[in-house]
């Protein structure tokens, strides 16, 4: 057993090998060495603190990075090999119809095309809207 967060724990994933991300009601986004889990704990690799509450989890194992939504009903997108230590970018708080978006960021999906060089994300909230974001060499759109 390890004491990861200092709140309750919302979402554990696996990534590549041995590597696993973890989000907490305490603000944290968390990248541990499951190899290093031990009867004695574990220290994470890398905590990053968010700009929000982290409310749901999605992780991308070949690119190595978290999709994390948060209860402000933004998506901050993490590197989760340590490279950066700030988000890599955020996907904006509006929805595909450039509605203002508040509600908390319940479910995440995210596809990429290799051949046109895009990833579509798709976030749900607990106001029941799905919007749908497309991004292209580091730019995003709704």
């Amino acid at each position: 057993t390890v004491m990861a967060h200092t709140d309750a724990v919302r979402r554990v994933l696996f990534g590549t090998a041995a590597t696993v991300v973890s989000i907490g009601d305490d603000g944290h986004l968390k990248v541990w060495d499951a190899r290093q889990f031990s009867a004695e704990g574990a220290e994470a690799v890398y905590d990053y603190v968010l700009a929000a509450k982290p409310t749901a989890l999605l992780l991308d194992a070949p690119s190595n990075t978290a999709f994390v939504g948060t209860a402000a009903g933004t998506v901050e997108l993490w590197d989760t090999t340590g490279i950066c230590a700030a988000p890599c970018c955020a996907l904006p708080a509006r929805s595909a119809a450039a509605t203002p978006r508040t509600a908390a960021i319940t479910a995440l999906c995210a596809c990429e095309n290799a051949s046109t060089a895009t990833r579509t994300t798709v976030t749900g909230d607990e106001g029941g809207a799905i919007a749908v974001f497309k991004s292209s060499l580091g730019t995003l759109s709704s």
